[in-house]
């Protein structure tokens, strides 16, 4: 609907700059002598009225069309505004779309690094816990062997003393090359 006013209006003022360009052009042939006397006088007649009624006629005519032209730039104020409002709404639209799309792509950057962190956070703990763990285990195998060793020992001990009446016991300790704990590097399983 706002396009065919604006073409309308455009119409319209094409036609006014053709009249306007017409009348101009015939008074220009009046001054220098280029119409007609029966031209001159009608050309003369519409520009300057002789007859009161129809110089109230022309005056009247002259008054719509000043309120006609009054009018259209009115419509075309009113159609630049809404135009210019427009654009504005739509630059505010596409700033607001934009700026939408920076926090959401900054959110998912902080996500990914927040993310990151927690995962590297959790790789340390897990690291120092399966290190503890490892060190743990590799202490009370320390202490058992230790443990047996003593027990060893002070049984060779008794045996040197009273050789018939010392028990036998036995040790079922494992030797250190049948069943190695693992190394600490492999409880500590990093992606790096």
């Amino acid at each position: 609907a706002s396009h065919h006013r604006h073409q309308q209006a455009a119409l319209e003022q094409i036609r006014n700059a053709e009249e306007q360009y017409r009348q101009q052009s015939a008074l220009e042939q009046i001054n220098q002598g280029h119409v007609s006397e029966a031209g001159r006088e009608h050309i003369e007649e519409q520009v300057r009225p002789k007859d009161p009624e129809a110089a109230y006629r022309a005056r009247l005519k002259a008054q719509a069309a000043a309120e006609a032209a009054e009018a259209r730039r009115a419509q075309e104020t009113a159609e630049y505004k809404a135009h210019a409002d427009a654009i504005i709404a739509l630059q505010k639209q596409q700033a607001a779309h934009l700026r939408a799309q920076e926090e959401a792509h900054q959110y998912a950057l902080n996500f990914e690094k927040n993310q990151a962190k927690a995962q590297a956070q959790a790789q340390a703990i897990a690291n120092a816990q399966a290190l503890a763990l490892w060190k743990a285990h590799q202490a009370a195998r320390g202490k058992a062997q230790k443990e047996a060793q003593a027990a060893a020992r002070a049984q060779e001990a008794s045996r040197q003393r009273d050789p018939e009446h010392t028990p036998v016991i036995q040790y079922l300790l494992p030797s250190p090359n049948s069943t190695p704990l693992p190394p600490p590097n492999s409880y500590l399983t990093s992606d790096q």
